[in-house]
């Protein structure tokens, strides 16, 4: 939720100058479980012409998932960073059912070495 230390960006995350942050979680009242709820992240995708989309960041068996598959719905290429992600479960079936689900819809799972080689 925005406006939470839960939503703050890490202190160590340096941001190149002219980088976009796009926040979501303004309304208590929605659910916003996809990055795409409540943002100004699909438009931005569209203006910037862009084709693929990678994903990081928690929980990978809610938000990452579900921002996931709705990026792939509405035609992105789709990757999700398998060491940029994490669980807050500790259901380690759940998390699997996640990645299963992802990998199911032709999402590929990809490292951080594999996004900088």
């Amino acid at each position: 939720m925005q406006g939470t230390k839960g939503a703050e960006l890490h202190s160590e995350l340096n941001l190149p100058v002219g980088s976009l942050v796009i926040r979501k979680g303004a309304d208590r009242r929605i659910e916003a479980r996809s990055a795409f709820t409540e943002s100004k992240l699909l438009e931005t995708l569209q203006r910037f012409s862009v084709e693929r989309v990678y994903i990081c960041g928690v929980p990978t068996e809610l938000t990452v998932l579900e921002t996931a598959l709705e990026a792939n719905s509405l035609g992105f290429t789709t990757f999700a960073v398998e060491d940029g992600i994490a669980a807050l479960t500790q259901d380690a079936a759940e998390v699997a059912g996640a990645i299963e689900k992802m990998k199911d819809a032709g999402i590929e799972l990809i490292s951080r070495d594999e996004l900088a080689g």
